[in-house]
């Protein structure tokens, strides 16, 4: 605890943000006679604990969470975000990283098929618009091909099951 004394005085100060209250450094400063410590200087030594950050708030220090630079995927859209401030991970957001056609569902990223359907969907119809009668024998073709090599991968694990 800080005493006013009649003489100057220098001082092993511990310094917080004047916005976060985190602790940023700290310092020896001499206190001039009968005044006090400059504002967000402390006596008390902040002590942190590992993912986390000393902060000063309502004359103590406190750990608060550090998750500062993890990155973060918003439950209801699945949209990454990099989190920038202290504190724990609000509960809309989560650690775990979805794949493309994920929703969050008890907690838990899982296929949305309604999602992939229409992605599916979307994608015939962009092929479908692009189909014009001059490439209309390569887009068969394609169709064909893609048609082959499926039958060819069935016909593939036919045969290993029937080696098992």
């Amino acid at each position: 605890m800080f005493e006013f004394k009649d003489s100057d005085q220098k001082v092993k100060v511990y310094l917080s943000s004047p916005i976060t209250g985190e602790h940023i450094g700290e310092s020896t400063i001499l206190v001039q006679a009968n005044t006090g410590l400059p504002a967000n200087a402390h006596i008390e030594e902040p002590l942190a604990n590992d993912g986390s950050a000393c902060v000063f708030v309502e004359g103590a220090w406190g750990d608060v969470k550090d998750n500062r630079g993890a990155t973060v995927y918003e439950k209801s859209t699945g949209k990454e975000y990099t989190i920038s401030e202290l504190g724990e991970i609000s509960s809309e957001f989560t650690l775990l990283k979805p794949e493309q056609f994920d929703s969050w569902l008890d907690g838990e990223w899982v296929i949305d098929k309604i999602k992939s359907e229409k992605s599916t969907q979307q994608k015939i119809d962009e092929l479908e618009n692009s189909v014009t009668p001059r490439n209309y024998r390569e887009f068969v073709m394609g169709v064909q091909y893609s048609i082959d090599k499926i039958n060819k991968v069935d016909a593939d694990i036919e045969l290993l099951r029937a080696e098992l």
